[in-house]
């Protein structure tokens, strides 16, 4: 039987599991077109991973108390800052990507979400607009990551497309396309990008979650956290990654 406290932790580890779930999804299915699905995604995966690495804090005590809930660990004053968090568990990230994919997202997390809303109000802040920043990301994946042309003449079909079409629609930079050749650009290298970038995202959680896993092996406790987080394993090859696009399903 349960403890409240044990309750409410399998409660916490179903959300987190959720909002993980959520996040690569979105990210997986964003595009130019679909913006909204990028802040989905920077969302759920910022607070995904918070509450993961805070449920991580909270096992490690339980850990060495024998099993009890703290009542001194400030999570509070860590606040959202996925770095600061990171250090507390003992959690570090080689890979260069993962670590700029850790720095926007703790940095949306504390400041950036509002971004939108305090540019529109003339609030002043000292921080980039989230979609420009990822785009940097981008540029780094699709520097590090083989990627090649997919479209049979594209001239001639850029052309075409110009002929009988208007086109108004921002890049991620905010640069307004207005040429059918930026848009197929764009369509060639995007399925890359999302792959990448949930791949990336995907090893992320899956330390994060080994580090769950590794604490019940050190101490047996409930509610069993890895249960919910079956998902993230090392067993995933990354093509099968890159291809999944449907991460609200096993």
């Amino acid at each position: 039987m349960f403890s409240e406290k044990e309750r409410l932790l399998a409660n916490e580890a179903s959300l987190t599991s959720s909002l993980l779930g959520s996040g690569l999804n979105a990210l997986r299915r964003a595009d130019t077109y679909n913006k909204g699905l990028y802040y989905q995604a920077f969302f759920s995966l910022s607070i995904g991973i918070e509450r993961l690495l805070k449920i991580i804090i909270i096992n490690q005590y339980r850990c060495e108390n024998d099993g009890t809930f703290p009542k001194d660990i400030k999570l509070k004053k860590l606040s959202h800052n996925l770095i600061d968090l990171c250090e507390h568990t003992g959690i570090s990230f080689r890979n260069s990507l993962h670590i700029k994919i850790i720095e926007f997202l703790s940095n949306f997390s504390m400041k950036a979400r509002y971004y939108n809303i305090d540019f529109m109000a003339d609030i002043p802040n000292k921080y980039a607009d989230p979609l420009k920043d990822w785009a940097l990301i981008e540029e780094c994946i699709l520097e590090t990551v083989p990627h090649k042309s997919t479209v049979r003449n594209k001239e001639i079909l850029a052309g075409l497309l110009d002929e009988v079409s208007l086109i108004r629609q921002h890049d991620l930079q905010g640069n307004l396309m207005t040429s059918a050749m930026y848009l197929l650009n764009d369509f060639e290298v995007r399925n890359t990008i999302q792959g990448y970038s949930t791949q990336l995202a995907f090893e992320i959680i899956t330390v994060l979650a080994n580090k769950v896993r590794a604490l019940e092996r050190e101490k047996y406790l409930m509610p069993v956290l890895s249960e919910f987080f079956v998902l993230f394993h090392n067993h995933w090859k990354p093509f099968e990654i890159r291809r999944k696009k449907n991460w609200l399903r096993t």
